[in-house]
Parts: C-alpha cells; structure tokens; sequence
C-alpha cells in the first residue's frame, strides 16, 4: 500500500527549535562522557543541580532552552556554529521507504514521514507494512520495534525508530554518527597499537642482531 502525506505546517517551526535543543543536549552529554565526569561533577562545574544534569542525559528535551544549552557549551569551552549539510533523504532519485507499523499507521506517523522530505510527495515511495498481517516481512528484515522507518535506496540503508518527528530522526542520526566517529576512533588506536607492537619487536630484534654480532 502506497501512502503520501502532508506535514502540518503549524508544527514546523517547533520541530526546528527541538531538533537545535536535541543536538546541543547530545553535544553537552558528549562532554561530560569524555571528561569522564560524574553527574554531580558536571553540576559542580556548570553551577546547576545534579537533576539538571540528569535531565540533560535523559534528552529531556522540554526542560531547556536554546540560551541555555549554548551557554553551558560556553562554559565546557565550547563554540557553538551553525552547520549546513545534505538532508538523508536528499536525492536525485525517489526515496523508496518501508514503514513498519503494528496495526493502522496514524495520520500523525504519517504527516511526519512526508515532514522528513519537506511536504514533497514526488521525493518518495512509501509501503506501509502491518507487522501483525505480515510477521514474515518483519521477521526477514529484522524488524524487532514499531513504528520503523527504513530507507530502502538510493543506498546507505538507514532504520529509524519512533514517531519519526524531525527531531527523533535528527537525534537518532546524530547519536549514529557520533557511534561512528567512536568505532572510527577505536579502529585507528587499534591499527596504531599494532603498528607500535610491530615496531617494537622489530627494534627488539635489531637490538639483539646487535648484541651477537
């Protein structure tokens, strides 16, 4: 079943400003992460209470203002910027979409899908897939949650969960990312510790052709 929607242009802007808090909450957990610090540190340190810190980690997103987030980032050394990069969804071709739903999908769900394409219903190709008339499908793709958005092409594939507001999949996509600069990282130290392990042995073997001669 093929479905196109409008977003509800009265919720726009508020998606926008959630979107803005959701990222900078995300960047501010990400720092008290690296630093290593408890929730009660990064309190001490921001001069708030230790449940302001937890609402931040829990992506208490209604608890916070836009001033607010900024301002701490300030304090952890932060500059805050505006980035302009391709929406996820852009693309030259159709974007085919699977949605898995258990039950009717709500005109809700719906109305935010087509918000991810700008009201645009030529960008996309949505099928609606009732886990519970076709456990099959689900059970093939590894569909273990509901609702579930995946892009099916133009290639990377992405799966996406939630109501699919522009601030879930903003959020969702950035926590993907920041994943994969960690793997990315992790790689790197693992090759260089290798390289160093190499190196090492080589001297050590240097060291020892040395000694007999």
């Amino acid at each position: 079943m093929k479905q196109k929607r409008k977003p509800r242009k009265d919720t726009e802007s508020l998606s926008a400003n959630v979107v803005a808090r959701s990222e900078l909450m995300l960047a501010v957990t990400n720092i008290i992460q690296e630093k290593g610090w408890t929730q009660a540190e990064a309190a001490d340190f921001l001069g708030v209470g230790q449940p302001r810190i937890s609402d931040v980690v829990q992506g208490r997103v209604e608890r916070f203002s836009v001033d607010m987030l900024m301002s701490w980032l300030q304090k952890l050394g932060k500059d805050v910027t505006v980035v302009v990069r391709d929406n996820v969804f852009s693309s030259a071709d159709v974007v085919s979409l699977k949605l898995y739903v258990c039950g009717k999908a709500s005109e809700a769900l719906l109305s935010n899908v087509a918000g991810l394409f700008g009201g645009d219903s030529n960008r996309y190709a949505l099928t609606v897939i009732d886990v519970l008339q076709h456990p099959q499908l689900a059970a093939s793709e590894q569909i273990s949650s509901t609702p579930c958005l995946v892009k099916e092409s133009p290639l990377p594939r992405i799966v996406l969960h939630g109501d699919m507001s522009t601030a879930s999949v903003r959020w969702q996509l950035a926590v993907s990312e920041r994943l994969a600069i960690d793997n990315r990282k992790k790689a790197q130290d693992f090759r260089q510790a290798a390289q160093d392990n190499r190196d090492d042995e080589l001297s050590q073997r240097e060291r020892r052709m040395k000694e007999r001669d």
